[in-house]
């Protein structure tokens, strides 16, 4: 940072001077590596010329661009051949992170990341009850409480958790001791949970 903004003006505004900041950390606390040799501290990217017939990215699009981008980096410092020096060892999910400015990119990012394949923690000021896998969460117990209800049983189903695709689903519905053995599932998780209770 220093190297980029120690200069004259180097945000072109009077009275708006640039200050040298130090790192949190030092090298021993874990430096980036690459097949033997130090990795540059910050890389610089730029989006390649917009196919548009304007010529320019449209906000939506520059943001997917970068947010694959970012993806495939990630993806490459994880099973590519960096490690963190000196305790020569390989990048972790748990070491990277991605700073965004609104809740939504966060979640845009954490969804990217987890198509991907990579584990990902947000931190987010907004609820954890307002999360998609709490919403997933509640749809599977609203079932398990509700055994006989088919409607919420198809609902449950539908979700990720259970890597059912669509044809998968109406298979199971219009054969009836597929749909059976899915009701007789879920009650007997309720019941279980009735007597734990």
């Amino acid at each position: 940072m220093n190297a980029l903004f120690q200069r004259d003006r180097a945000f072109l505004l009077d009275g708006l001077e640039f200050i040298n900041v130090k790192p949190g950390l030092s090298v021993d606390n874990g430096e980036l590596h690459h097949v033997g040799q130090a990795a540059a501290p910050m890389v610089l990217w730029q989006l390649p010329d917009s196919d548009s017939k304007t010529g320019y990215w449209t906000s939506g699009k520059a943001a997917e661009e970068t947010r694959g981008a970012v993806v495939n980096e990630v993806v490459d410092l994880l099973v590519g051949d960096y490690t963190l020096q000196p305790m020569n060892r390989a990048l972790q999910p748990k070491d990277i992170a991605i700073l965004v400015r609104t809740n939504t990119q966060a979640r845009d990012y954490q969804t990217a990341l987890r198509l991907a394949g990579v584990p990902s923690v947000l931190n987010s000021t907004e609820s954890v009850f307002a999360s998609r896998e709490a919403a997933d969460l509640y749809s599977l117990l609203q079932a398990v409480a509700h055994p006989g209800d088919s409607g919420l049983l198809k609902q449950a189903l539908t979700l990720d958790w259970f890597d059912l695709d669509g044809q998968h689903c109406i298979n199971s519905a219009l054969t009836r001791s597929s749909w059976t053995s899915g009701c007789r599932g879920f009650s007997a998780i309720f019941m279980t949970g009735s007597r734990a209770a």
